[in-house]
């Protein structure tokens, strides 16, 4: 048991080991600040495996929000490995104080502590990889992982990747710059799950923020938040299932926000410049290609354009879900995006890469695709592409997996001039299909039959 009023206090050029299954325990007190191990103005300090616990469930006072597991301040090449953190009456992690330099967080779990996981309000270069922030409950932010200087000072170059944030009663990540600067933050390859606060991805008020291929999803708010931010980019994110909107983007300026894939959310997207959401490409004949994409509120136009952006369809209209690029080789792959742009800027897809049928192949609807797959009928209708343009009268038969026809498509009636199929979900008198799998058969006059499955959600 360990006297957190006193700490376990490490001096530089020291390496605290713990064994597997080893425990240092904090002894039950009254007082709202604490430190179970203490780092301050050390230089290479190394804390490595067991567990550091605090007492928060046997906690005598009421007061207070700063008992920590572990507190960093005012050092430099620090090095916490393979420990967890949990149940102290603050932070697991608490990086503050005066400046910190070259700190790494790697292999750590913070479980239950009471404010946050981790909170970092002074440092300049901070790496935290390959850890877990779980259950964070009991007084605000009560986040995953919290970058808020303090008044006055300053947190940059700071690197979280191959983390996890999860069922923290506050955000996932939060990112506040309302009286320090937070410069240089990027959250890279993370999964954000199941968090019950403001956001998945809260951030207020910071420069060069960069959230990049994350899995942002299950959040009981919004997926992603920005604020008065300065020159961030939020790109290559999947953002799904979360209850608000996918990504909440306002008043910032000269950001970036493209390429994340944005569905199945309460509300998909707000933002002062345009996200396109899905993008696909479908194989329609030997020497053209439909380009697809889902249509973006606050949009006025969209265009695509070749990977150097070169603009190949001009700018197209609000309304526009689809382009038809036509004069292509045969048997060649081709890569696009989709830009869509409003008067505050332009926002741009993933690339997507499309082929045109080989001469001989066209015969086989191998183009042939359903999406959005799975389909959420309640923000979606579905797309079905890939039938060749000169095919006379396509008709496509959906049916449940049991093999009961709900619709039948035909051109004028679910099927347009260019091929492409559309179903909102319902049987001809109006009523939804249920839940589940389906399968879909596509029969033509010249290229024979094809099919495909797609599950339908209400």
């Amino acid at each position: 048991m360990i006297n957190a009023l006193i700490s376990i206090s490490l001096k530089s050029n020291i390496t605290l080991q713990l064994s597997t299954g080893a425990a240092l325990k904090a002894i039950p007190n009254s007082s709202g600040s604490y430190q179970i191990v203490a780092v301050v103005a050390s230089t290479n300090v190394t804390i490595l495996g067991g567990t550091i616990e605090g007492e928060r469930g046997a906690h005598t006072g009421a007061g207070g929000e700063w008992g920590m597991g572990i507190g960093i301040s005012g050092s430099e090449n620090v090095v916490v490995d393979g420990v967890t953190v949990k149940e102290c009456w603050g932070d697991g992690i608490y990086i503050g104080g005066a400046s910190s330099k070259n700190v790494t967080l790697r292999n750590m779990i913070a479980d239950h502590n009471r404010r946050q996981g981790l909170s970092i309000t002074n440092a300049d270069g901070i790496t935290v990889r390959d850890s877990i922030f779980k259950n964070t409950d009991g007084t605000s932010p009560k986040s995953g992982i919290d970058i808020e200087p303090n008044s006055g000072q300053t947190v940059k170059d700071v690197l979280i990747t191959g983390c996890t944030s999860q069922n923290n009663l506050g955000r996932g990540f939060l990112v506040y710059g309302g009286a320090g600067l937070p410069i240089d933050i990027t959250f890279d390859s993370n999964r954000i799950t199941s968090n019950s606060g403001s956001a998945g991805i809260d951030i207020y008020y910071s420069t060069r923020t960069q959230v990049l291929n994350n899995i942002i999803d299950s959040n009981n708010s919004k997926g992603i938040y920005e604020q008065n931010d300065y020159s961030s980019n939020i790109t290559g994110n999947i953002v799904t299932g979360n209850t608000g909107y996918g990504i909440n983007s306002i008043t910032s300026t000269s950001s970036y926000i493209g390429a994340n894939t944005v569905w199945l959310n309460g509300k998909e997207t707000s933002w002062d410049t345009p996200i396109p959401t899905i993008f696909s490409g479908a194989t329609a004949s030997t020497e053209s290609i439909v380009w697809n994409w889902n249509s973006v509120t606050g949009a006025t136009g969209y265009r695509i354009v070749s990977l150097s952006g070169a603009n190949l369809s001009g700018n197209l209209p609000s309304n526009a879900v689809n382009w038809t690029e036509t004069g292509l080789s045969t048997n060649t792959a081709y890569t696009r995006r989709c830009v869509a742009f409003n008067a505050l800027g332009v926002s741009t897809s993933v690339a997507v890469t499309a082929y045109t049928f080989a001469a001989n192949d066209a015969l086989n609807l191998a183009g042939l695709k359903a999406y959005p797959n799975p389909c959420d009928f309640k923000a979606y209708t579905l797309a079905i592409t890939g039938i060749p343009l000169d095919e006379p009268a396509p008709g496509i038969y959906i049916y449940t997996s049991a093999g009961e026809l709900v619709r039948a498509l035909k051109p004028g009636d679910g099927i347009d001039r260019s091929n492409i199929a559309s179903w909102n979900g319902r049987v001809k008198g109006g009523v939804r299909a249920a839940s589940g799998l389906y399968i879909y058969l596509v029969k033509t006059k010249k290229y024979g039959k094809g099919s495909g499955k797609f599950f339908a959600l209400w």
